[in-house]
């Protein structure tokens, strides 16, 4: 598993070709030359330009399709991200909390807590709950929504006791998020869109189907529709 800060060059490497492939299919759609020859209506300079366009219209498909992959990709870094921080993050929380164990939890308890796994990790954390102190929240951790990750104590055993005391045990049986990690996040954004195409055609069947039935069965039988709806694109 690759470091936080080597994921985060990972994700940032693949915005900036998205956003150099994403320059090249506008410079050869034309798309403002054409729009600009049609406001003023210069048809002759309008037909030449969409002649060139169509001349490009493969090379954009396929810029298209690597800058759609690498959008998968990037998603798929950032939960590398996550699983990553909790990697690193966690055992320097469970050092911490193990110093202050016992101690009350209070406002300058807390400070100092935050204030060292800050300075340890780059992150900041709390600990809330509702009615009782049950979990962690690690922030600012991946590139894009949702950056925070959590960290869940047991039900019956929270962060911070009954009589406001750390209870570094907690840790023990604690559940952080599971993010999945992939090595490869290029070869498996290309697996989840065949998965998807696979999905959208396996779904549009049933659509069919269940339309047929229901155009066939009488009015006093059960009629059926799709219980999930899927959505048009994966991003």
């Amino acid at each position: 598993m690759k470091k936080v800060n080597a994921l985060i060059k990972d994700y940032d490497k693949i915005a900036a070709r998205i956003k150099a492939n994403e320059a090249k299919i506008n410079d050869l759609s034309l798309m403002y030359e054409r729009r600009d020859a049609i406001e003023k209506n210069e048809l002759a300079k309008y037909k030449e330009l969409h002649a060139r366009f169509k001349e490009n219209e493969n090379e954009i498909i396929k810029l298209s399709e690597a800058v759609y992959i690498d959008k998968i990709a990037q998603q798929i870094i950032n939960e590398n991200i996550k699983a990553a921080a909790v990697a690193e993050v966690f055992p320097v929380i469970k050092e911490v909390l193990t110093k202050y164990n016992g101690k009350p939890y209070g406002e300058k308890t807390a400070d100092r807590i935050r204030a060292e796994i800050k300075e340890k990790t780059g992150y900041y954390i709390s600990i809330s709950g509702y009615l009782k102190n049950d979990t962690i929240t690690i922030y600012n951790v991946a590139k894009i929504y949702p950056q925070e990750i959590e960290i869940h104590a047991k039900y019956e055993r929270p962060f911070i006791d009954g009589y406001n005391k750390i209870d570094a045990g907690a840790l023990d049986e604690a559940r952080p998020r599971h993010y999945n990690y992939s090595e490869k996040p290029t070869v498996d954004a290309k697996k989840i869109i065949k998965l998807y195409n696979k999905a959208r055609a396996a779904y549009e069947a049933a659509e069919k189907a269940i339309g047929e039935y229901n155009a066939a069965a009488p009015q006093n039988l059960y009629k059926n529709r799709p219980t999930t709806n899927l959505y048009n694109t994966i991003l």
